[in-house]
């Protein structure tokens, strides 16, 4: 009994003191938004603000789910097998909720960036079907009255084809927005380069990560279909994808200085790269007759 109990209770505390952490920087990066960026649109404020609430709602859905399982249910072997259903479904559609915010922002770039819909398209459909299976899954887990691993070993296909689903998108983000990233390379001037880089580099690091905790997920449901030990690396995928949403937008204070700007064509010669604008930081040096050193004049540029 208590090895079953381990299964249950052992995943959900690690991945809730996983949450906890990631609540905290999401915390921190939120309160650097609202130092650097108090001139953003108001559509802007209000994402970064949904984001860490829903970010901290999913964390106090797992904060409840692990203290009902240890103190309120102690004691009582199928109650915990059974999980707390409400708290669950919370936490599930919190994740949907922040899966949705993560692939329409990401998803919204990567078709100004390629100026087409067929990336975007199979995003947006990966991330419906995904939403759609959560969704379902978390009204069945709140009716169902016995063990919630026997019934995600029931309906074990479905759910990994949702998760299969999140991955591909993930996948697709990433790739598409490198990919096309790198073709504007070929048409971007030569002191453009080396920000394009910059920005091929961020956009692995932040795409990434959401990626790999839905592999760990899928692997646990297909090697251990039968226990709950996938709440571990799920308890997390909100949490990072709230980070990684605000790394992104963080990390255009690096272009917000403009001053000039440089604009990148897509490869099809003639047609400008629609909402894409790389704006070039360069230092130029220049002699004054008052300084036998010379002074620096700085231009700024940013990312939008």
């Amino acid at each position: 009994m208590s090895a079953e109990v381990s299964l249950v209770i052992g995943p959900l505390e690690v991945g809730t003191l996983g949450s906890a952490v990631l609540l905290g920087c999401s915390l921190l990066q939120g309160y650097f938004y609202h130092c650097n960026f108090g001139s953003d649109p108001l559509r802007r404020k209000a994402f970064v603000a949904w984001t860490i609430f829903v970010n901290a709602f999913h964390f106090f859905c797992c904060a409840a789910m692990l203290w009902s399982l240890t103190i309120s249910f102690f004691g009582d072997v199928k109650r915990v097998e059974a999980l707390p259903q409400p708290q669950f479904s919370a936490m599930a559609t919190s994740t949907a909720v922040m899966n949705i915010l993560m692939s329409g922002f990401y998803g919204y770039r990567l078709w100004r960036l390629s100026n087409s819909i067929i990336l975007p398209g199979f995003v947006a459909i990966s991330t419906t079907i995904s939403t759609v299976v959560t969704l379902y899954c978390a009204i069945a887990a709140l009716l169902y009255d016995g063990s919630t691993a026997e019934w995600f070993a029931l309906h074990s296909w479905v759910i990994i084809f949702s998760v299969s689903c999140e991955i591909a998108g993930s996948l697709v983000i990433t790739g598409g927005t490198t990919w096309f990233l790198r073709k504007s390379k070929s048409w971007a001037l030569r002191k453009t380069v080396r920000q394009i880089d910059r920005l091929i580099v961020w956009t692995v690091e932040i795409g990434l990560p959401p990626t790999l905790c839905r592999i760990a997920m899928l692997i646990l449901l297909v090697q251990y279909n039968h226990t709950d030990l996938f709440l571990g690396p799920y308890s997390l995928i909100a949490g990072v994808q709230a980070n990684c949403l605000l790394a992104a937008i963080n990390t255009t204070i690096v272009w917000r200085k403009k001053e000039s700007h440089v604009h990148i064509f897509p490869t099809n010669i003639g047609t400008e790269l629609a909402g894409v604008e790389i704006h070039v930081a360069e230092s130029v040096r220049y002699d004054d007759q008052r300084n036998q050193f010379g002074s620096q004049k700085t231009s700024h540029t940013s990312f939008a």
